[in-house]
C-alpha cells in the first residue's frame, strides 16, 4: 500500500514588526509554502500575516489563508480546546500534502502560540520544523543602540512582567515581555526595586521614519544625522539567516569588518566589487576603529559585522563609545541570536507554560 505524503507544519518567525527584520529564510518559506496560518485577534487583526504582506506584497497573492484563534483564558482545559480546534484547522491541509507556514511575532521559540500547535501535531505524527527569527528585544536593544549584555559575564534573564518582583534583583540586564495591561503596576514594581530610572521601553520597533531616505537617526547630540556605519546581526551561521536588511545593507557597504570565522564566508559573498573587506580577527580595537573613522571621513558606508546579534554579548559597546566620543552616528541592525538558532534547530520552544516562563542567558 502507497504511503501517502503529507505537508510539513513550518513556525515561521516573522520577526518584531519592521519587514526589513524577516529573515531570508523566513522568506524562502512564506514563498515556498501555499497555505499560510496566522493567529487572529478578537477584533479581525492577524499583526503576524500583515507584516509579512509589507514585506512580500502580492507575492502572497492565491495562497491560502488560515485565521487562528486562540483563547485568551487561564483556564487550562479552554486553553487545551482552543489549541486542539487550531491544530484541527490545520490538519487537513497537511493530509492533502501542503505545506502550512504558521507566522509568529518576534521569534517562534520565546512566547509563541506555535509550540501548542506543534506538540499536538506532533503526537499525531506531522513533521514539523521552525525558522528562526528576530525578537523583539532584539529589535527594542539595537532601536536604543544599547547592548542587552555588559559583558562577557553577565548574564541576560528574559522573564514575563507579571515576574518582575522574582528577577530584578538578580545581577545582570533583564528584559520583562508581555506587561500589556500590567504596566501600571510594573512600573511601580520597577520604581520600588530601584530600577525605574534605568529602564528603557521603545514604543516602536517599525521602521523609524527617514529609513528609506538615508536613514536618519540622533546621535548623541539630538541633531539629526545619516548614520554611515551600521553594525548588522549575521545571525547563528546559516547565510539565509540574516535579515532582509543585513543583507541589503552588506550589498550597499564601500567596507565590511567581519568578525573572523564565526561569520559564515558566504554571506561576503554579497558585497559589491571594489568592497573593501577586513578580518577584525586579526585587528586590534583601535584599528578597526580607525578604519570606521577613514571610511566615514571618506563618505562611505561601512557594515561591521558580529555574529548572532551585536546586542547579546557582540562587544560592541566599546566601538560604539569610541563612536560616540568622535560624534559618529551609527546604527544597529539586530540579527538572529544563536540561543533562537539553536531552539529552531532542535525545534524546541524555551518558554512553556506551566514548565518555563524565564530564560537565562549566561
Amino acid at each position: 500500500m502507497e504511503q501517502r505524503m503529507t505537508g510539513t507544519f513550518y513556525g515561521v518567525s516573522v520577526g518584531p514588526g519592521d519587514p526589513e527584520l524577516l529573515t531570508l529564510q523566513a522568506v524562502r518559506l512564506l514563498r515556498q509554502c501555499p497555505v499560510l496560518a496566522a493567529p487572529q485577534t478578537a477584533s479581525g487583526q492577524m499583526l503576524a500575516l500583515d507584516i509579512a504582506r509589507r514585506a512580500l506584497g502580492s507575492e502572497l497573492d492565491g495562497k491560502t489563508i488560515l485565521p487562528l484563534q486562540f483563547a485568551m483564558s487561564r483556564d487550562a482545559a479552554v486553553l487545551r480546546a482552543s489549541h486542539e480546534t487550531a491544530a484541527s484547522a490545520v490538519r487537513p491541509f497537511l493530509d492533502a500534502g501542503q505545506d502550512v507556514a504558521m507566522l509568529n511575532l518576534g521569534d517562534v521559540s520565546i512566547y509563541a502560540t506555535f509550540g501548542y500547535l506543534q506538540e499536538i501535531l506532533q503526537a499525531q505524527g506531522y513533521a514539523t520544523a521552525m525558522a528562526a527569527g528576530v525578537p523583539s528585544f532584539c529589535a527594542a536593544a539595537a532601536r536604543l543602540n544599547q547592548p542587552l549584555t555588559g559583558g562577557m559575564d553577565a548574564p541576560l534573564t528574559i522573564a514575563p512582567g507579571s515576574r518582575a518582583d522574582e528577577v530584578l534583583d538578580a545581577p545582570g540586564t533583564k528584559v520583562l515581555m508581555k506587561t500589556g495591561r500590567q504596566l501600571p503596576a510594573l512600573l511601580d514594581t520597577l520604581d520600588a526595586h530601584g530600577a525605574l530610572s534605568r529602564s528603557a521601553r521603545p514604543f516602536d520597533c517599525a521602521p523609524a521614519a527617514g529609513w528609506q531616505q538615508g536613514r536618519i537617526f540622533c546621535n548623541g547630540t539630538g541633531k539629526g544625522v545619516t548614520a554611515m556605519i551600521h553594525f548588522v546581526g549575521a545571525g547563528p551561521g546559516a547565510p539565509d539567516l540574516i535579515t532582509r536588511r543585513g543583507a541589503a545593507l552588506l550589498q550597499e557597504a564601500d567596507c565590511i569588518i567581519y568578525a573572523g570565522s564565526l561569520v559564515n564566508p558566504a554571506l561576503l559573498g554579497l558585497a559589491k566589487p571594489g568592497c573593501a573587506i577586513y578580518n577584525s580577527a586579526e585587528m586590534t580595537l583601535e584599528q578597526v576603529l580607525d578604519v570606521m573613522r577613514t571610511m566615514e571621513a571618506d563618505g562611505k558606508i561601512t557594515v561591521r559585522l558580529h555574529t548572532g546579534d551585536p546586542c547579546l554579548y557582540g562587544a560592541i559597546r566599546e566601538q560604539m563609545d569610541a563612536l560616540d566620543a568622535d560624534g559618529i552616528a551609527y546604527d544597529d541592525t539586530p540579527g538572529v541570536s544563536s540561543f533562537c538558532g539553536a531552539a529552531a534547530a532542535l525545534c524546541a520552544e524555551y518558554t512553556l507554560p506551566n514548565v518555563s516562563q524565564t530564560v537565562i542567558i549566561t
